[in-house]
């Protein structure tokens, strides 16, 4: 196996996060082994300083422009002659299968199954009623497929040291040196996980009256400046080397259901993760997200209201009794 190109085309971070426990294992065991991996331009990130990988191509987020942008490295991509193409989305387009075909690659491993009949491979299947559990059980039964055993499930993130001076400069400017941190992440992929204002408001009110702990809140789009005190921290992320690199400063996150869930677990980081309750819900993924997605550190302490509720509805007052325990 001396050549592998992975195709994960989606734009969601927290499965690239997820994902680079797969780069580091297939390394660990075949060391000379090349990786070339054909992505999102949006997770490009958190793949642009692993050192297990070789080469990275990432494609436009436009669904218009991605097609033709794929099918332009159709030729390059058939002269690398690789061994095994490798794609464990959920989810395949079936103009990917075809791109995938046109490689002639020894061998393929998918994840769809309503794609085996499209293309010879050999079948990693799951879905969210897979008795698998976590994720990344199912990446274990990939690199199993591989031949590599013993394998370490835990994420490889690389915390950016530019990224990393910035927010210790963050820190140092606003004498959060020496202080217990908690950061707030209180925003979501889908306006459903967010916290609201009032909500916020409510949670930092009582956070301040009850614990102690310094406390910054992430901001991505949301401007929160106006409705807090100037005890309170808000830091502007750019970008996910930005998150990343808060999160690993900080002691302790609580979170809404996001990529930062992941990202924390990297670090083995205290964490409060706030979830919506669809079990109600005749969509499988949002039944089984938490057992599927979510965090797998035991320092993790994961919150969710009543069948049918979102986190919005999630007693403040247990989240501050759960601050206090840590």
């Amino acid at each position: 196996m001396k050549k592998i190109l992975f195709i994960n085309l989606n734009k969601k971070i927290g499965d690239a996060v997820v994902s680079t426990l797969i780069f580091r294992e297939i390394k660990k065991q075949y060391p000379d082994t090349k990786i070339t991996i054909l992505i999102s331009n949006a997770t490009k990130q958190i793949y642009e300083e692993n050192k297990h990988i070789d080469k990275i191509i990432s494609l436009t987020d436009s669904k218009i422009f991605r097609r033709f942008q794929l099918f332009s490295y159709i030729l390059y991509l058939f002269l690398q002659h690789f061994d095994l193409v490798i794609n464990v989305e959920l989810y395949i387009k079936k103009y990917v299968v075809s791109f995938i075909k046109l490689l002639r690659t020894k061998e393929v491993i998918l994840s769809d199954k309503r794609r085996f009949d499209l293309i010879k491979c050999i079948p990693l299947i799951w879905d969210y009623n897979d008795s698998l559990g976590h994720i990344t059980q199912v990446y274990i039964k990939l690199l199993n497929i591989l031949g590599i055993k013993n394998v370490s499930a835990k994420y490889d993130v690389t915390v950016s040291q530019q990224y990393l001076n910035k927010c210790k400069d963050f820190i140092n400017k606003t004498e959060l040196n020496n202080k217990k941190i908690l950061l707030i992440n209180p925003e979501g992929a889908e306006k459903e996980r967010n916290i609201t204002n009032k909500n916020l408001n409510i949670l930092v009110n009582e956070i301040e009256k009850n614990c102690n702990y310094k406390i910054i809140i992430l901001s991505y789009k949301n401007d929160y400046l106006k409705n807090f005190n100037n005890k309170i921290y808000i830091f502007k992320t750019k970008n996910i080397m930005d998150t990343i690199a808060i999160v690993y400063l900080s002691d302790l996150i609580l979170t809404v259901d996001t990529s930062i869930v992941h990202i924390a677990d990297c670090f083995d980081k205290q964490m409060i993760a706030l979830y919506n309750n669809r079990e109600n819900d005749a969509i499988k993924y949002y039944k089984y997200n938490i057992m599927v997605w979510g965090s797998k550190n035991n320092k993790t302490i994961t919150m969710k209201p009543d069948i049918g509720k979102n986190i919005n509805d999630i007693p403040i007052d247990s989240i501050i009794k759960n601050l206090k325990n840590f």
